[in-house]
């Protein structure tokens, strides 16, 4: 995950919105770990982090992330957001749209889903793509034949 935040060391610049190709269980707490080792945020217990996983993202949650990230931060500097998510709604993803365009100032939304290519064309425009971390070989084993069952 260091690689995120490359930029953000050289120019104090981090992006506001980024999709995170991976599965979630893996990228989430090592994204977790980089938050607090770059930022010098601290992850536990701060009500400046939202970390949440939702198989599919409707628009009900788009709603409410959309409400959320207006509100201003306790300590005033960052407000993170951290998304999982199997599945997004066209609905939660147009939602989110202007979101993703103009969020509010100190907001950044790490979104965690498997592949970016399931998102509208106009949602990827908005955010900063990058890959993340896949599951162990057992892992990816294990979640599939969940799936298949």
């Amino acid at each position: 995950m260091d690689h995120i935040f490359e930029q953000f060391k050289r120019t104090g610049y981090l992006h506001h919105a980024h999709i995170i190709e991976g599965v979630y269980e893996v990228v989430a707490p090592a994204l977790v770990e980089a938050i607090a080792k770059h930022l010098n945020i601290e992850t536990k217990g701060n009500p400046d982090l939202m970390e949440r996983f939702y198989e599919t993202l409707g628009i009900d949650e788009a709603r409410e992330l959309k409400n959320v990230q207006t509100r201003a931060g306790f300590d005033g500097a960052r407000k993170i957001f951290i998304i999982g998510a199997d599945s997004f709604t066209h609905q939660a993803q147009n939602a989110l749209l202007k979101t993703f365009e103009e969020p509010t100032a100190g907001t950044h939304f790490f979104i965690i889903i498997p592949r970016a290519e399931m998102l509208l064309p106009t949602l990827l425009s908005r955010v900063l793509v990058v890959s993340g971390a896949s599951a162990p070989e057992d892992e990816s084993k294990i979640i599939a034949e969940k799936f298949l069952d």
